[in-house]
């Protein structure tokens, strides 16, 4: 029965997920290379992006002197700000990016720490 709730709740928050199980097969048993080439493309995909829809993230970047095209490596991740919980806490509006998607979630935090985030 439980099991049957959690996948009527999966489709329902992500009916593409089990759309992913072939790949997550597959590229389960990909040779390290390949592997890491496919995390360096996702790396450069979420920085370009990050980069052109985030404000946030753009004057952070051209503060660093960073642009998209710099990530070419996963050694490259280094080169990219980090972001404290109070970087979250006071740029929560600017970190967003402006794409818009058919479905919004709001996630909370216990703020374990003394204060929570939203």
């Amino acid at each position: 029965m439980f099991k049957r709730i959690y996948k009527i709740g999966e489709h329902l928050r992500n009916p593409s997920i089990a759309s992913w199980l072939p790949f997550l097969n597959e590229s389960a048993t990909w040779p390290l290379a390949s592997l890491e080439a496919y995390q360096l493309k996702k790396l450069q995909e979420l920085v370009a992006v990050a980069y052109a829809n985030s404000s946030y993230y753009k004057n952070s970047f051209d503060a660093l002197g960073i642009k998209p095209a710099d990530i070419q490596s996963l050694d490259n991740l280094k080169k990219l700000p980090i972001i404290s919980k109070k970087d979250l806490l006071n740029n929560h509006k600017e970190i967003q990016t402006n794409l818009k998607f058919k479905k919004h979630f709001q996630a909370n935090t216990s703020g374990t720490s003394g204060e929570s985030l939203k």
